[in-house]
């Protein structure tokens, strides 16, 4: 589903329109964005957690020269689904 359908999703559940209600979806997309920059975590109760989770650096080697070479530890975006969401999937 991309933005435009997510729209109008949230529109016809409401009975607005898809003008009133693009502004709030897209703010959250951006809400949650923001956090996960800030190094926080955000829950959405009864549906997910958003968090910033750490890969462990791993050492490269040069295959030419056969010296080792450090790689940057990376950030990442991790999202994890409620009971909720897992058992409806698991249900369909």
């Amino acid at each position: 589903m991309n933005r435009h359908e997510r729209v109008e999703a949230v529109a016809a559940s409401r009975g607005d329109s898809k003008a009133a209600t693009g502004e709030p979806v897209n703010a959250l997309s951006g809400i949650i964005a923001g956090v996960l920059t800030k190094g926080e975590a955000m829950q959405l109760v009864s549906f997910s957690r958003f968090a910033v989770g750490e890969r462990v650096a791993p050492t490269g080697r040069n295959l030419t020269a056969g010296a080792e070479l450090p790689i940057s530890v990376e950030q990442s975006a991790k999202f994890a689904a409620a009971n909720a969401v897992k058992d409806a999937v698991q249900g369909s």
